[in-house]
């Protein structure tokens, strides 16, 4: 009875490990982040003939250790602000101002990747006054922007998926200067999990059926050799 249970005890310990290893979240590990800006940013000498964008960007990143369960799940953090510090002096924002505005931004991954995803993207900016003029009205009252597109379906295990996303930026109020830029990361699908093989141990007979059987043997014998006394 003893080793009856104790195999179905270790089955059902297996089926155990087994699902609890199914249900494991996805570790991330966030160990990097920065960003570049392109050579169209910086500080003019004079700004009267300027070529440069004054945008300051300020890294803010701390490295990121979280967990996501399920579809859909996401962790939200800061890789970085932004600070715009265009002003109406001088004309605003210049029309030689407003070109070579790239921006890439770069996330290393220890895990579950253990490589670096770049997202890159252009800014816009509208030459003219800042925060009104012909070029808020003309462009929605943005005087500079930054849109990103996502990275989706980035593959990681035997069929694990996520997306990365960093939030707009968007400056058309010279009292709203400064801004953060954070990245989520959003998982799309989970990774296959290795199964364990549940093997079915061999039935143990039980103390009674074992004494039967030894009984059953004994008489066996017994009959045999009385039939060999008697000759038959």
């Amino acid at each position: 009875m003893t080793k009856s249970l104790t195999s179905k005890f270790i089955a059902g310990a297996l089926l155990t490990c087994a699902a609890s290893a199914m249900a494991a979240p996805v570790a991330f590990d966030v160990t990097a982040a920065s960003l570049t800006p392109g050579a169209g940013y910086g500080v003019d000498a004079h700004e009267n003939t300027g070529t440069l964008l004054d945008v300051l960007f300020t890294p803010g990143f701390s490295t990121q250790n979280f967990s996501l369960a399920s579809v859909g799940d996401q962790s939200t953090f800061l890789v970085g602000t932004l600070d715009f510090r265009e002003s109406n002096g001088n004309g605003g924002i210049l029309a030689a101002e407003t070109d070579a505005l790239d921006v890439t931004a770069s996330l290393t991954f220890a895990s579950p990747l253990g490589s670096t995803q770049t997202l890159t993207t252009t800014g816009v900016a509208t030459a003219g006054a800042i925060n009104g003029g012909a070029n808020d009205s003309a462009n929605g009252g943005v005087d500079y922007s930054l849109t990103w597109a996502a990275l989706t379906n980035i593959a990681f295990g035997t069929g694990g998926l996520f997306d990365i996303s960093l939030n707009p930026i968007t400056f058309s109020d010279t009292s709203d200067l400064n801004q953060n830029l954070s990245a989520t990361v959003t998982l799309r699908a989970l990774p296959a999990t290795t199964q364990l093989e549940i093997v079915q141990p061999a039935a143990v007979p039980e103390p009674g059926s074992l004494a039967l059987f030894a009984a059953a043997l004994t008489l066996a014998g017994l009959t045999s050799r009385r039939r060999r006394g008697t000759g038959v």
